[in-house]
C-alpha cells in the first residue's frame, strides 16, 4: 500500500508542475511534460523494485503520523485522547482508549459542567482503559464529565 501511495503522489506532483507550466506558458512546448513523466516513471520504477527506500520511508511516517496523531518521540509517538463521560449514581464509568497506550497514561478528569458533586476518582487505570468511580459522599444526579489521557502509544509491528 505505501509503494502505491509513493508512486501516485510522485504522478501526481508531476501531474501539478506540468499543469502549472502549461497554465503559465501554454500547450506548445510538450517536451516538458514528456521531461516531468519520464521522470516520475523512472523514480517509480526506483521505488517498485528497491525495498525500503527515501521515498518510501517519508510516505511511510506521514501515514504513521496522520493515523496516530501525537507528537513524535523516537520510534513511539506522544498520544493524547479524550472524551465525555458521565457517571450515574454511584455505578462505575468505563472508559476505553481508542488507541492503547505502550504503558499506563497520565489521566485527568475535568469537570467541565461546573456541577457541585465531588470530583469522581479512579478506581483502575490500565493501558487500554480507565474505571472510574464517583465518591460515595456525592449526589444521585446524572453527572457530565471530561477525561484526557496522556502518553506513549502503542503501534503495532
Amino acid at each position: 500500500m505505501t509503494k502505491f501511495i509513493t508512486i501516485f503522489s510522485l504522478f501526481a506532483g508531476a501531474a501539478s508542475m506540468g499543469g502549472l507550466y502549461v497554465t503559465l506558458k501554454g500547450p506548445q512546448d510538450f517536451w516538458i511534460m514528456i521531461f516531468l513523466f519520464g521522470i516520475s516513471l523512472a523514480v517509480s520504477i526506483y521505488v517498485l523494485f528497491v525495498p525500503n527506500t527515501k521515498f518510501e520511508q517519508n510516505v511511510a511516517s506521514k501515514i504513521r503520523k496522520y493515523r496516530y496523531p501525537g507528537i513524535s518521540f523516537g520510534e513511539q509517538e506522544v498520544g493524547i485522547q479524550k472524551g465525555d463521560f458521565s457517571i450515574l449514581q454511584n455505578g462505575p464509568a468505563v472508559v476505553e482508549f481508542e488507541v492503547p497506550f505502550a504503558e499506563v497514561p497520565s489521566f485527568e478528569i475535568i469537570n467541565f459542567k461546573g456541577n457541585g458533586d465531588p470530583q469522581p476518582v479512579v478506581e483502575c487505570l490500565t493501558p487500554h482503559q480507565a474505571v472510574i468511580r464517583r465518591n460515595r459522599s456525592g449526589s444521585y444526579v446524572r453527572s457530565e464529565y471530561r477525561w484526557v489521557a496522556r502518553g506513549l502509544t502503542l503501534i503495532p509491528k
